[in-house]
C-alpha cells in the first residue's frame, strides 16, 4: 500500500514538473503530455538553447470541441458513400470517425473552391474555341473533318428491335450507340454548311452548342460503356430510343420528362415530413424520382439528350400530328431538313412491327420448350 502511494506522489510530481496541469485542471488530455515530454526531451538534448515549434503549438492549438463544431452531421455510411465520389479510401490507417469526418470536411471545402475558380460559360468558352480554331484554319489551312459515323439509321433500326430483349447490358451498348450516331450527324450537318454560314454569328452559336452538347454528353457515354449507369434511369433512355426510332416524338418527349422531372406528386424523393409514413408509400420508387435535380452531372447531359432528340424530329421527321413543336425549331442550329417521306416512315413502321412480332414469337417458342423440357425432367408418377 506504502508502495502505490509512493507511486501515485512520483506520478503527480512529474505532472506538475511538466506543468500539463494549468490552473484547478483535475483531468489533461494524452496529446498534451506526449507533447510536454516531447519538448523536455529536446530541451535536454540541446542544452536547453533551442525552442521547439511544437511548444507554441500546443499553448495555440484550439480546443478538440472547437475543431468539431463544423463536421457534417450525418451517419458514418453517407460519409463512406461521399469518400467514394471523391475516390478516396473511407479509412486511413489509425483513423477514427472524428478524423474520417475532419477529412471528409476538407475535401468538400477544397472541391467548393475548385468550382468556384472554374465556374464560367460553357457556351462563351465553346464560342471562344472556335475563334481560336477560325484562326489557327487562316494561319495552317482549314483542317478536314473527322467526324466519323460507325452506324447507320437502318443499321441501329435493326438492333433497337431486341431492346429490353437480352438484359441490361445489351440495352445499354444499343443506348450509347443510337445517341451517339445522333451526335455524330448532327456534327456532320454542321461541317457540311457552306464557309459563310458556318463563319456567320448564328453558324457559331449553333457550333458552339453542338461542342456544349458533345461534352455535355461524355459522362453518359462514359457510364454507359462502362456499364454503370443505373437501371431507373436506363429503363427511361430505353424508352426513349424505341419512340425515336419509331419517330414518335411526342411519346419519347413523354418518356423524356419521366426521366426528368418525373410524374410523381413528391418528384425530389421525399416521402416523409414527420414521424408518420404517408399514404401510399410504397407506391413511390425510383423510376418516379427527379433525377434532373440528382446533380450538375445527370441535369446536364439530361439536357443534351432534350437537343438530341430536337434534332433527330428535324433530321429524320415524321408527320406533324407525332412530332413535338413542330414549326418552332431553330432553323440554324440544325441544318439539314430532308423533306418528309411518308412511304418511307409506313415502311420503317411495318418492319417494326414486324420484327417486334418475330421477337414475341421467338421468346413464346423459346417458353414453350423449357416448359416441355421441365414436364420431360419432372419424374413421372406411377399408380
Amino acid at each position: 500500500m506504502d508502495f502505490l502511494k509512493a507511486e501515485i506522489e512520483r506520478k503527480k510530481k512529474s505532472l506538475a514538473e511538466l506543468h500539463v496541469l494549468d490552473g484547478e485542471a483535475k483531468s489533461f488530455r494524452r496529446k498534451d503530455l506526449q507533447k510536454r515530454l516531447e519538448d523536455r526531451y529536446i530541451q535536454e538534448q540541446t542544452g536547453g538553447l533551442a525552442q521547439t515549434e511544437s511548444s507554441a503549438a500546443v499553448v495555440e492549438e484550439p480546443e478538440e470541441d472547437e475543431l468539431d463544431d463544423d463536421l457534417p452531421d450525418i451517419t458514418m455510411e453517407e460519409v463512406y458513400r461521399r469518400l467514394r465520389l471523391y475516390r478516396q479510401p473511407v479509412m486511413l490507417f489509425g483513423e477514427d470517425p472524428i478524423h474520417i469526418r475532419r477529412r471528409l470536411r476538407d475535401l468538400e471545402i477544397e472541391a467548393s473552391q475548385v468550382i468556384q475558380d472554374r465556374q464560367r460559360n460553357d457556351l462563351q468558352e465553346a464560342l471562344n474555341d472556335l475563334d481560336v480554331e477560325a484562326v489557327h484554319d487562316l494561319l495552317h489551312g482549314e483542317q478536314t473533318t473527322k467526324i466519323e459515323l460507325r452506324h447507320s439509321w437502318d443499321e441501329l433500326l435493326l438492333q433497337g428491335h431486341i431492346l429490353g430483349q437480352k438484359g441490361y447490358n445489351n440495352d445499354m451498348k444499343i443506348v450509347r450507340r443510337f445517341f451517339q450516331f445522333l451526335l455524330g450527324q448532327w456534327g456532320l450537318d454542321l461541317d457540311n454548311r457552306p464557309k459563310e454560314v458556318r463563319e456567320s454569328q448564328q453558324g457559331k452559336l449553333a457550333s458552339a452548342i453542338f461542342r456544349q452538347t458533345s461534352t455535355y454528353l461524355q459522362p453518359l457515354f462514359k457510364e454507359l460503356r462502362r456499364k454503370e449507369l443505373g437501371e431507373d434511369i436506363l429503363v427511361g433512355l430505353r424508352e426513349m430510343v424505341e419512340w425515336l426510332m419509331q419517330r414518335e416524338y411526342i411519346e419519347a418527349n413523354n418518356a423524356y420528362l419521366r426521366v426528368a422531372i418525373s410524374n410523381a406528386p413528391w418528384p425530389i424523393g421525399v416521402t416523409n415530413v414527420g414521424i408518420h409514413s404517408r399514404t401510399g408509400r410504397e407506391k413511390i420508387f425510383a423510376q418516379k424520382i427527379a433525377h434532373v435535380l440528382n446533380d450538375e452531372k445527370q441535369r446536364k447531359y439530361l439536357q443534351a439528350l432534350k437537343r438530341l432528340m430536337t434534332f433527330c424530329q428535324k433530321r429524320y421527321p415524321n408527320i406533324p400530328s407525332r412530332c413535338l413543336e413542330f414549326r418552332g425549331l431553330q432553323q440554324g442550329l440544325y441544318p439539314l431538313s430532308p423533306p418528309l417521306d411518308l412511304e418511307e416512315v409506313k415502311a420503317e413502321k411495318r418492319l417494326w412491327q414486324k420484327a417486334k412480332r418475330a421477337v414475341k414469337a421467338a421468346e413464346a417458342e423459346a417458353a414453350a420448350q423449357e416448359a416441355e423440357a421441365a414436364v420431360d425432367a419432372a419424374p413421372s408418377s406411377k399408380n
